[in-house]
C-alpha cells in the first residue's frame, strides 16, 4: 500500500479487491485511472483511513504490516464455486478469472456476415506470494462465469499479515481450515541485521588496514 498525501488529497495505491471501489465511493472516493490510485478528500482522513482498516486489516504502517507477516495455509472444507470477481482475503488477491478473451469469426458470403464471439479462458492468476499446494482452481464459463475450487484443494498465502486474517476469520472458517504455518520472527530477524552489520564494520576495518600496508 503506498499513501501519498498533499494539502487537499490522499492518494491510495493498493492491490485490487473487489469490495473497494464501492465502499471508497461512498466516502467521495475518486478512481484516477493514470496514476490507478484512489484520490480523498484530506480533511475524510480518518474516514479513509478506517476504510482500508476494514478492508486491508492495516493503514499507513508498512513497517508494522511486514513485522505481522505470517504464512498461512488454507483448505477448502467443501466443494467451492467462487465468483468471477476471484477470491480475496481482505486486500489480498488468491486466485482471479483472468479478463474475458474473445476471437470474432465471421461467416456468409456476399456481404452478408455474421459475427460471433467465442470466449476463451487460459487458466485462472494465483496473487502474489500465493502457493497451490494441492487441487485446483478450474475456470467455468458460461452460463455463470467463476472458478469451481475442488474440496480439498490447498493454498499457501506467504507474507499477510495476521490482522487480515484475524479479521476474515469468521467469513474463512466457513469454507476453509486455516492454519498458520510459520511467522516471521522479527526479533531474531533485527538481532541477525545487527550481527551482519557489525561483521561489515569488521571487514571495513579489516580493509583499511590493507589499504594502509
Amino acid at each position: 500500500m503506498e499513501i501519498k498525501k498533499t494539502e487537499k488529497t490522499i492518494e491510495v495505491a493498493s492491490a485490487y479487491t473487489p469490495e473497494l471501489p464501492s465502499k471508497a465511493k461512498k466516502i467521495g472516493g475518486k478512481w484516477n485511472a493514470r496514476s490507478r490510485r484512489w484520490v480523498f478528500d484530506i480533511r475524510d482522513e480518518e474516514r479513509v483511513a478506517e476504510l482500508y482498516q476494514s478492508v486491508y486489516g492495516t493503514w499507513g504502517n508498512e513497517d508494522a504490516t511486514l513485522s505481522d507477516a505470517v504464512i498461512v495455509r488454507m483448505r477448502a472444507n467443501k466443494d467451492l464455486y467462487l465468483n468471477e470477481g476471484g477470491f480475496f482475503v481482505g486486500g489480498y488477491m488468491v486466485v482471479s478469472l483472468p479478463r474475458e478473451t474473445y476471437k470474432r469469426h465471421g461467416y456468409g458470403n456476399e456481404g452478408d456476415v455474421t459475427v460471433c464471439n467465442i470466449l476463451y479462458h487460459a487458466g485462472v492468476t494465483l496473487g502474489k506470494g500465493v502457493t497451490l499446494v494441492e487441487g485446483d482452481f478450474i475456470p467455468k464459463g458460461r452460463p455463470i462465469f467463476g472458478i469451481k475450487t475442488p474440496e480439498g484443494t490447498t493454498i499457501e498465502i506467504k507474507d499477510i499479515p495476521m490482522t487480515v486474517i484475524a479479521a476474515n476469520n469468521d467469513k474463512l472458517s466457513k469454507d476453509w481450515l486455516v492454519e498458520i504455518v510459520s511467522d516471521l520472527d522479527n526479533a531474531a530477524l533485527q538481532a541477525e541485521k545487527k550481527r551482519l552489520l557489525t561483521r561489515i564494520a569488521e571487514i571495513d576495518t579489516l580493509l583499511g588496514q590493507c589499504k594502509a600496508a
